[in-house]
């Protein structure tokens, strides 16, 4: 019985954080949690896939009136000056990058155009429980394992390094479940460093 209610409590706790997170992100404000990890510390990968909500800071070298600071709106696209709306959402930044500098041929030839995310709102991990030194929302700027998230996070000297829990959304209310077992991963066993997903909750005990 303490087992099923304690897995109603989480699910439910794990709901509420990821709504906050969303809500938050929405209205361009970090989530309430005990700290608030900057995305300037997660550094956006080459193949980071631009989503809505993102913020970019866009420019053209020589050329300041087409410098913009944009977040990128629900329907994927961004407004540049003279072209109008740009589609950025689903494309890396190089990929931006070369529709602007297309669209802007006729009037700045060889156009050298930079799309910088300042900004991820859009892809997110949670990380939760007595045993996290830094609970919260983290951006995912690119590839991140969970030894990546619990490097971020820390842990507390008293965390149950072995009892770590991934919760994976599966649609339905539902979730699967990923053990990790800390000393396990050091000693070999590299299969439990899992690359995480946007919306997962990793639970430290």
């Amino acid at each position: 019985m303490r087992k099923i209610v304690s897995a109603v409590i989480i699910t439910a706790c794990i709901f509420c954080i990821q709504a906050t997170a969303q809500e938050s992100s929405r209205k361009g404000t970090p989530p309430n949690t005990q700290t608030k990890p900057s995305p300037a510390s997660a550094p956006v990968d080459e193949e980071y896939i631009i989503g809505a909500e993102d913020q970019l800071d866009i420019s053209v070298f020589d050329e300041p009136k087409f410098d913009v600071k944009q977040t990128v709106r629900p329907d994927g696209k961004i407004g540049v000056k003279l072209l109008g709306d740009v589609q950025a959402a689903g494309l890396t930044t190089k990929q931006v990058e070369m529709l602007i500098a297309e669209g802007l041929k006729p009037a700045v030839l060889n156009a050298r155009v930079t799309v910088i995310v300042l900004d991820i709102h859009s892809k997110f991990v949670t990380i939760m429980g007595n045993g996290v030194a830094k609970t919260g929302s983290y951006p995912i700027g690119g590839p991140m394992r969970v030894v990546d998230l619990l490097a971020r996070a820390g842990l507390n000297d008293f965390a149950k390094k072995n009892e770590i829990v991934i919760f994976r959304p599966t649609g339905n209310a539902s979730f699967t479940k990923f053990p990790f077992d800390y000393d396990a991963f050091a000693k070999g066993n590299y299969l439990l460093n899992i690359l995480l997903r946007s919306g997962d909750t990793v639970i430290v005990p």
